[in-house]
């Protein structure tokens, strides 16, 4: 029996693994654009993964140790879908409980306690994001705490915004 030759048979193929890339980046935005390329016989292949959909939901755990800081914004984003810790207790809780995207720590009610906190949350679940709220932080705070043990994925000045927490990535 004889194999007939097309020309789609001598095309060279190149599997993806799409889930791989995307752990490779850490859970891309709505907006990324991935780029690969590789070389087979001497030929180039080059393609792109585009993503351009709705941002996907977001699992949030907010922790404020006096409880009304989170609690009383009421215009978070639609596509998270969050739970209020009020104490480290709950805290541990929710993250024990399933996996969660993104922790936001309001600073100012106890600094030396909350940076304790983060650098736990860091140690013992660190696919999660840290994202710190504080009145008070200027560009040297921010690189001091952000290369220390509690360091942040990212900074923000209060007051809370609609518009802050829709970018995170």
């Amino acid at each position: 029996m004889t194999h007939k030759n097309t020309d789609e048979d001598d095309k060279p193929t190149a599997v993806i693994e799409v889930l791989g890339l995307k752990n490779k980046v850490n859970g891309p935005g709505p907006d990324l654009e991935l780029e690969f390329s590789s070389s087979v016989s001497g030929q180039d292949l080059t393609g792109s993964l585009l993503r351009k959909a709705l941002p996907e939901k977001r699992k949030v755990v907010l922790f404020d140790l006096t409880g009304d800081f989170f609690s009383s914004f009421e215009d978070y984003p639609s596509h998270w879908d969050y739970q209020i810790a009020k104490s480290p207790k709950e805290l541990s809780a929710f993250l024990k409980k399933e996996a969660y995207d993104y922790v936001l720590f309001y600073l100012d009610p106890q600094p030396k306690g909350i940076n304790q906190l983060m650098a736990q949350v860091k140690k013992f679940f660190p696919l999660v994001k840290l994202v710190l709220w504080a009145s008070k932080l200027n560009p040297d705070k921010v690189a001091l705490h952000k290369s220390s043990a509690a360091g942040a994925f990212e900074y923000f000045l209060t007051p809370l915004s609609n518009e802050k927490m829709t970018g995170l990535k």
